[in-house]
């Protein structure tokens, strides 16, 4: 007989059942194996296997169900937990034998490899020119200066340099070039 799955086996085996109880039934004793046993003891037999495998069916069903309700209500309560787990993490980060008793590690501080850092260095520096910033030092260190070069000919100036406009009470200014 090939290796059968179990609903298979229990039908088989109610066949068995159903065979010996029509065709054996008269007979008073069969030998099997050795034994001598009377069709109903062999019919027991099948009736414990079917049994048995009914039983280990109902388990797994019920297991089945139970695993289903399981997976759903942990789903359910995924963003509960990891919420109130981050909240304890986060009330006793510095004490790992209170986060202990609630099972749980100090969340790992990782520290950059050196690589890591002259990379960083190097990725600042660039956005710092590509953004034209400066620190408080690099801005102490600017000094503004006026341009020196002579106004263009034909401009005027509100303050002339020979001093020879004035601003008079009522706010209209005179220079040397409207006076004449």
């Amino acid at each position: 007989m090939s290796l059968q799955n179990r609903t298979q086996r229990i039908a088989a085996d109610q066949k068995m059942i159903t065979g010996i109880q029509e065709h054996l039934g008269s007979l008073t004793a069969i030998t099997v194996a050795g034994q001598s046993m009377a069709p109903a003891d062999i019919v027991k037999v099948y009736q414990a296997r079917v049994a048995s495998g009914q039983a280990v069916i109902a388990a797994d069903t019920a297991k089945l169900g139970a695993s289903q309700a399981d997976v759903s209500e942990v789903k359910q309560t995924a963003a509960f937990a990891s919420a109130f787990r981050k909240m304890v993490q986060a009330m006793y980060a510095n004490n790992p034998t209170i986060l202990a008793d609630f099972g749980l590690k100090p969340p790992a501080v990782s520290k950059p490899t050196a690589a890591t850092k002259v990379a960083a260095v190097a990725k600042r520096k660039a956005t710092r020119a590509a953004r034209h910033t400066m620190g408080p030092k690099q801005k102490a260190a600017i000094h503004g200066t006026a341009p020196e070069s002579a106004p263009a000919a034909g401009s005027t100036s509100s303050t002339p340099a020979n001093g020879a406009g004035s601003t008079p009470a009522n706010g209209t200014a005179t220079t040397a070039a409207t006076k004449s």
